[in-house]
């Protein structure tokens, strides 16, 4: 019996409470310890969620921002004349002249075709600047009057100051540091005193057009409603077992519930939430539209030292070593095997698709011309790779895998608008080149001087046994790339040039640091930044 009077005294509704009393309840329950409904508890976890996820929706939006207004030039607006909202027909202030970005005004300097709605008078100002002097034609005419009848009665004698209309030196505005909109001085010598006068001033330029008519916007504004479903918060649910609460979770055949919702609470909640993220996915689209207008398909907005990349290209070499061993630079293979050479070969003939395709590369349409130190591409071409001569470095041969002679094809890493500096003197060469290449450079002749427009490559062994183990080198088709390949501009179809490096007899069986690098005067070289050289291993069986 006791716990009975127990469990009925657990389920004993509260009392009723008048209108005032359950407000101020409301407002703050001293038994419960509620402010508004809610606990301190409670209201901290809320407060917490929604710190949190205002702070990251705002830093994200923060960061979209930044992005967007990096992208934007504080000087010359993106969108101009007929494509911005301010359009490319000025109108007029009662201070200065609004300016338009890039506008270019069309004078009237034929005097015989003005326009029939032009005052009398300031068409006889225009025919009197062109006998006076025709370069005041070069003018953008002001004239002002009455609006109707009456008003021109009444606004009496009009002149200009310091001329009737603003000089064309003024513009294009093009938002240059210190610019000031020129200014006419509009002086009304007598109008008539007391009475309403309508005054309206036009400007004058064959791309000027006259309107009085005004835009106007409509807003509009769409209120939600929402249904709130109570529950009975005293009725006891009846004892049930673990099992059959978890499987009534999952769906209760009682209230209909899946999950512990109805199918009108998951419509709602589904509703809510895929409004919520409906918009927030709308605007994060709009915001990434409008940063990709801001962007160059072709060039990059970050270029050379302001960019990433730098100014200080690196190397690469082909081929590489198997996906499954992607941090190696090992070339590794046995020359009498052909199964063991396979990858290394097969590897350099997909690298090398590209350059065998003459005309076009890849199917894109690209402009290809055959190129040497006294012809250059024009804008729009590029210049040839053509790799199919190159004995033996071709894939007829193998590349030279299979008599452990192996090719190994340098490139030079492209970085838009990069220009090297060539070595045209044999003083200026670096202590640290190679002999053999400063010897190759000093006996260009004179009429060979053209040739020095190259950056020059060598390829050693990086320690003293290194060197007596890697045996000659060969380069094909010469030791560098031409500098009728640069600058690198990203036009469509360009291939970067290749030396092929063919190291003729390699010792076997014994493991070979090679270091290949690019010479010109603004390349540095550190192997620790991997800049200005690319190193790797031979070690042939």
């Amino acid at each position: 019996m006791e716990d009975k009077s127990k469990v009925d005294q657990y389920y004993t509704p509260p009392p009723k409470l008048g209108k005032w009393e359950a407000f101020s309840t409301f407002l703050w329950n001293s038994e419960t310890g509620q402010f508004l409904g809610r606990t301190g508890s409670s209201w901290a976890k809320i407060l917490l969620f929604y710190v949190i996820f205002y702070g990251v929706l705002t830093g994200f939006f923060g960061a979209m921002l930044a992005v967007f207004y990096q992208t934007l030039d504080h000087k010359a607006p993106k969108w101009q004349m007929d494509k911005s909202l301010i359009g490319d027909n000025p109108g007029l202030g009662f201070r200065p002249m609004p300016p338009i970005f890039g506008w270019q005004p069309q004078f009237y300097n034929d005097t015989e075709n003005l326009p029939a709605n032009m005052p009398n008078d300031l068409k006889a100002r225009i025919k009197g600047a062109k006998m006076r002097n025709p370069e005041e034609l070069q003018t953008i005419w002001v004239s002002c009057e009455g609006e109707n009848p009456a008003d021109i009665e009444n606004i009496g004698p009009i002149q200009y100051k310091p001329r009737s209309g603003f000089p064309g030196f003024y513009f294009p505005y093009t938002n240059s540091p210190g610019y000031l909109s020129p200014l006419v001085a509009v002086w009304f010598e007598s109008p008539k005193r007391n009475v309403l006068i309508n005054i309206e001033c036009k400007a004058w330029a064959r791309n000027i057009i006259h309107d009085r008519d005004k835009m106007v916007a409509k807003d509009s504004k769409k209120d939600l409603g929402a249904k709130v479903e109570s529950m009975n918060p005293y009725e006891k649910p009846p004892e049930i077992s673990t099992s059959q609460s978890v499987k009534n979770f999952f769906y209760n055949k009682e209230t209909g519930a899946v999950m512990g919702r109805t199918a009108s609470s998951w419509g709602k909640v589904g509703i809510f939430y895929l409004i919520f993220y409906g918009v927030l996915a709308a605007l994060v689209s709009i915001c990434f539209w409008f940063f990709f207008q801001t962007l160059d398909v072709r060039i990059p907005k970050w270029q050379l030292d302001r960019s990433i990349i730098g100014t200080n290209p690196g190397l690469g070499f082909r081929p590489m070593p198997p996906p499954s061993n992607v941090e190696s630079t090992l070339i590794w293979f046995k020359g009498t095997d052909p199964e063991n050479y396979k990858h290394w070969v097969n590897q350099l003939s997909d690298f090398l698709e590209d350059y065998k395709k003459l005309g076009s590369t890849a199917g894109r349409g690209a402009s290809i011309t055959e190129c040497d130190y006294h012809k250059f591409p024009s804008p729009d071409q590029v210049c040839a790779v053509n790799v199919r001569q190159w004995e033996p470095c071709t894939q007829e041969n193998y590349f030279g895998y299979h008599k452990s002679g192996p090719c190994v094809f340098i490139k030079l890493n492209k970085i838009y608008g990069w220009k090297p500096e060539y070595y045209t003197d044999v003083q200026e060469l670096p202590d640290k080149m190679p002999r053999d290449l400063k010897t190759l450079i000093g006996n260009l002749t004179a009429r060979q001087a053209k040739q020095l427009n190259t950056i020059w490559v060598s390829c050693g062994g990086e320690n003293p046994a290194d060197e007596e183990n890697i045996g000659p080198v060969k380069y094909i088709p010469q030791q560098g790339f031409p500098g009728y390949y640069y600058p690198y501009e990203n036009t469509v179809g360009y291939l970067s040039p290749l030396v092929a490096v063919h190291f003729e007899r390699p010792k076997t069986g014994i493991l070979i640091n090679v270091e290949c690098r690019a010479w010109a005067k603004n390349i540095k070289h550190n192997r620790n930044d991997k800049i200005g050289s690319v190193h790797f291993e031979l070690l042939i069986d």
